[in-house]
């Protein structure tokens, strides 16, 4: 190439060509960070749910027997064409974790810092999650029964390691109410809360048992779009007089609030490398042009000698490769180290995850070589004569 195109033109479109590659992997492992979210075995069933954060009127809860006013708004609402299940958690789905410390009532293990929410019946029917041994919460288990809680299989493995967790009694954080439970029930373990959480530990305790006060988050099960069902919920929620909801949404819409960082990641990087990408083609594009355009005669008299025209466009793709493996070489080894910056962001996935990285290269490698082809097409065509009457 002539001195215009020389060693810092090529230096140039290498560079350009590793950032294009970092920025790329980058927007590969968070998408697929963000995809692996929305599709991991979380322990229960995430379609076809409808959350519901209900709200007290003014003075909507006086004199409220909460089990009772419960179990009644549970069994309108499960009345509705179309609803399959209905139950109430006091933490919100999808949003945070709060734990506390949980230890046998014995002393025998050390405590371990697990979820402590409270549950109506049919929670575990209504979010598809599965009964290991024992029984579920019933609206039987209310301030005048025994005080009674769930496990999560890892918890009862971590508290019980010799297994036999129902019948045990635990102590779960600070408030006197929780200082003697009996396991009547081991669940599976489920993410309810963090979808992050691997095999998280957890302890749920009745409705019916819970201090007077704070404001449910009903949860419903519909046959058909959860969406639908908004406005009669809202209505049958009114008619009791007492709450009205807040806010209704589906699972995965409270899902997308709580992926809110990895979706916003992963349009930045997208941007951006797809803005580097375009950038590298066009240097890669300009440079490879100027190339045939220095070289008109050289192209000339290499075809009046015999040359084929595939052989005029092997030479130029071929300088363009040359240019992308450069970049490639130099971009890989920075794209691994900056996904190990990032690794506390991915999930599902290292941060030298192949998939990522084969693709992105693949894409870059397409996308380059084709800004490097149209020139290369224009030399392949040039007229002989014409090219050397240029000369």
């Amino acid at each position: 190439m002539s001195g215009g195109t020389g060693r810092l033109g090529k230096a140039l479109v290498a560079v350009q060509v590793a950032l294009s590659l970092v920025l790329l992997i980058g927007a590969a492992l968070f998408l697929r960070t963000l995809h692996n979210l929305r599709t991991v075995d979380v322990g229960f069933r995430r379609d076809g749910i409808l959350l519901v954060n209900l709200f007290p009127r003014a003075g909507g809860h006086q004199g409220l027997n909460q089990p009772v006013y419960y179990h009644e708004l549970a069994d309108k609402v499960a009345a509705l064409p179309g609803v399959q299940s209905v139950s109430y958690s006091n933490q919100a789905l999808m949003p945070r974790e709060f734990k506390e410390s949980v230890e046998p009532a014995s002393g025998t293990e050390a405590p371990v810092d697990a979820m402590v929410a409270v549950l109506a019946p049919r929670f575990l029917e209504t979010l598809g999650m599965r009964l290991l041994a024992g029984r579920d919460f019933t609206w039987h288990d209310d301030a005048n029964a025994r005080r009674v809680a769930l496990v999560s299989e890892s918890l009862a493995r971590r508290l019980f390691p010799s297994g036999g967790a129902v019948g045990q009694r635990i102590r779960a954080g600070m408030a006197r109410d929780r200082q003697d439970l009996e396991i009547i029930g081991v669940v599976n373990s489920a993410s309810l809360w963090i979808v992050r959480s691997r095999d998280p530990m957890a302890v749920y305790t009745p409705l019916g048992q819970a201090r007077p006060g704070g404001h449910p988050q009903m949860v419903l099960r519909t046959e058909t779009a959860p969406a639908s069902f908004a406005e009669p919920l809202r209505r049958t929620i009114e008619s009791m007089g007492r709450e009205y909801p807040l806010r209704i949404q589906t699972l995965r819409d409270s899902e997308d609030g709580a992926f809110i960082e990895e979706r916003l990641i992963g349009i930045l990087t997208s941007f951006f490398g797809g803005l580097a990408l375009l950038l590298a083609c066009v240097g890669l594009y300009g440079l490879m042009s100027y190339s045939v355009n220095s070289r008109t005669g050289e192209m000339g008299i290499r075809m009046a000698l015999g040359a084929a025209p595939d052989t005029v466009l092997h030479l130029i793709i071929r300088e363009a490769l040359a240019l992308v493996v450069a970049g490639i070489l130099i971009g890989l080894p920075v794209a691994f180290a900056a996904s190990r910056l990032v690794s506390g962001l991915l999930f599902g996935l290292s941060p030298a995850d192949p998939l990522s990285m084969v693709a992105s290269v693949t894409v870059l490698t397409a996308v380059a070589l084709l800004a490097g082809y149209l020139p290369a097409r224009r030399a392949a065509r040039t007229d002989p004569m014409e090219a050397l009457r240029c000369e």
